[in-house]
């Protein structure tokens, strides 16, 4: 079953294309990491702030970041599915694959829980102000979290199995 969906993966239009033209996989790999710089740029700020630095700056500020933060993200998971579908046979029976993968899915689960239940209560706040000690520990786990992603996704290069076709 799991060589099926790796095999369906590698032999979609997309998985055809970046495997048979000379551009695409480096071009991916080029705004993926790109956009891995917005992201974390984004969120280093949005997260620095919400643990207490640079109080001075009023928090909706940080909204245009926020925004920058997700399109970043949505860039990241084209070109990374990209990359994957050339050779998911490279990754997926890679164990630092899967756990770069589940650090993004508890990554986006803690983002996911910021936006739908603690936002609402940053809204109004303005310079000086602090936030709960739940904001605290979801920007504390986001650094965590995606500070372990950078680490795990530059290992996979040094930790990959490669095969051929």
């Amino acid at each position: 079953m799991e060589y099926q969906i790796l095999h369906w993966i590698k032999h979609t239009p997309i998985g055809d294309a970046a495997r048979d033209t000379s551009w695409l996989f480096p071009a991916c790999q080029c705004i993926h990491l790109s956009a891995i710089c917005l992201l974390f740029v984004a969120l280093l700020a949005m997260d620095l702030r919400l643990l207490g630095f640079a109080r001075e700056i009023p928090l909706k500020v940080l909204n245009p970041l926020a925004v920058l933060a997700g399109c970043a993200f949505v860039v990241i998971l084209i070109t990374g599915y990209t990359m994957v579908s050339a050779f998911p046979e490279n990754y997926w029976p890679n164990w630092i694959f899967k756990v770069k993968v589940a650090l993004i899915l508890l990554a986006v689960a803690n983002a996911g829980w910021f936006v739908l239940g603690e936002h609402r209560q940053l809204t109004g706040l303005g310079a000086g102000a602090q936030v709960s000690r739940r904001i605290k520990i979801l920007a504390l786990a986001s650094l965590t979290l995606w500070t372990s992603i950078l680490i795990v996704g530059r290992l996979l290069s040094f930790l990959a199995t490669h095969t051929t076709d």
